[in-house]
């Protein structure tokens, strides 16, 4: 299996500054157990 086939498109971003409630909202109404994390700069991370 490729990661193609279970990534979705496109790949939905956040912000460090969002509110954990609001992160707990977007995942689960997107029902996605992770999320990058980019900064303006372009820098990232993983939740």
């Amino acid at each position: 299996m490729n990661v193609r086939k279970i990534m979705i498109a496109p790949a939905v971003t956040v912000k460090p500054n969002i509110s954990v409630i609001e992160l707990a909202k977007l995942m689960a109404e997107k029902r996605i157990s992770g999320v990058p994390v980019v900064e303006e700069s372009g820098k990232l991370a993983v939740l």
